[in-house]
């Protein structure tokens, strides 16, 4: 009978180490997974801006809320004019509903290069 009682405390012991083990190796995986998405989300907004014409960037600020698919987040854009011929686009990717995960920012320059001539000296 005590053998009985020793082996069941000995398993519960295993069963309870195991399980505290698993969910720390699931938190870890949600944790990676969230950042990969993040960086997915924020790489996208940086492509998709620095391919549009440049006159099509406009000096502002603009947020948009994705609540929708695999990664609710929201994304902030903000444009400021360093001079007449580039100009800065900040991006920030926060994640909704994660506390987990700080924002993600990203700062693009944007020239445009019809007004620019790169041989010209001042």
């Amino acid at each position: 009978m005590v053998e009985i009682l020793v082996s069941l405390v000995i398993l519960s012991f295993g069963t309870m180490v195991l399980g505290q083990l698993m969910f720390q190796g699931s938190k870890a995986s949600r944790v990676r997974s969230t950042a990969t998405y993040r960086t997915a989300a924020l790489t996208q907004e940086v492509e998709r801006l620095g391919v549009i014409p440049f006159d099509m960037v406009i000096v502002g600020s603009s947020c948009t809320t994705v609540s929708a698919g695999a990664f609710p987040h929201s994304l902030c854009t903000t444009v400021t004019s360093i001079s007449t011929v580039s100009r800065q686009v900040t991006v920030v990717v926060t994640p909704t509903g994660s506390d987990v995960l700080p924002p993600d920012t990203a700062v693009l320059v944007r020239t445009d290069p019809v007004r620019v001539e790169p041989l010209s000296t001042p």
